[in-house]
């Protein structure tokens, strides 16, 4: 497996790393406005790269602590629905001024908010059928989607709301449940019918995920 480290990539300047032959990209990125350094450019075709996206080369801790806790567990959504494998580089129980304040054998609860919302996507990647899953922003009207087309999909809602979601791919019956991602409260809504684009309205009032699989389509957990 080869393993090539990607720096100061930003997402408005020409991405050539991801045509390379590397199997893994490990992301480097230099600090810039959150749109630079937040996630990998949309529309570029990396379904063959495993990517790596990790908290300290992405943000720093200083970065982290500037866009604060909504910023943080939006990142961690944002790049999962992207496709993406994110990294929190945890200080866990190492005393360090101004980033990690542990007590005794209590880790610093600031962290938290990265550590549980991996673990609420994790709930969503044993769920999926991520083999069978690619990055589908195309489909979300929120840009955020990931989709086996007419089977599963998967779609984040930053600003909570609405989202348009396209299921034309099928015409089929699909299963239909909200996420609280703040709290990782799962909340069932009713079926729907696919076979062109549909409106989901979250019974949220903050940021949101929508998860769908069709009727006949097995769980893969």
């Amino acid at each position: 497996m080869w393993v090539q480290k990607v720096e100061g990539i930003m997402s408005n300047e020409p991405l050539v790393n991801y045509d390379s032959e590397s199997d893994v990209l490990y992301i480097v990125t230099r600090e810039g406005q959150e749109e630079e350094f937040v996630e990998i450019a949309p529309g570029i075709k990396i379904e063959l790269k495993v990517i790596i996206n990790d908290t300290d080369h992405s943000f720093y801790y200083t970065g982290l602590q500037e866009v604060g806790l909504p910023a943080q567990l939006a990142w961690v959504w944002k790049n999962l629905l992207r496709g993406n494998n994110v990294a929190f580089m945890d200080p866990y129980l190492v005393v360090w001024p101004g980033r990690n304040k542990p007590e005794g054998l209590k880790v610093d609860p600031y962290w938290e908010t990265l550590r549980i919302s991996m673990g609420y996507t994790r709930i969503y990647a044993e769920k999926m059928n991520l083999a069978a899953a690619k990055p589908h922003g195309e489909l979300a009207s929120t840009g955020y989607c990931l989709a086996n087309p007419g089977k599963e999909y998967l779609v984040y809602l930053p600003d909570g709301d609405q989202v348009t979601l396209d299921l034309s791919a099928s015409s089929g019956v699909f299963r239909v449940e909200w996420m609280d991602p703040i709290q990782g409260r799962i909340i069932p809504d009713k079926d729907i019918t696919g076979g062109d684009k549909r409106i989901f309205k979250t019974p949220l009032t903050n940021d949101a995920v929508l998860y769908l699989r069709a009727e006949d389509y097995g769980q893969n957990r």
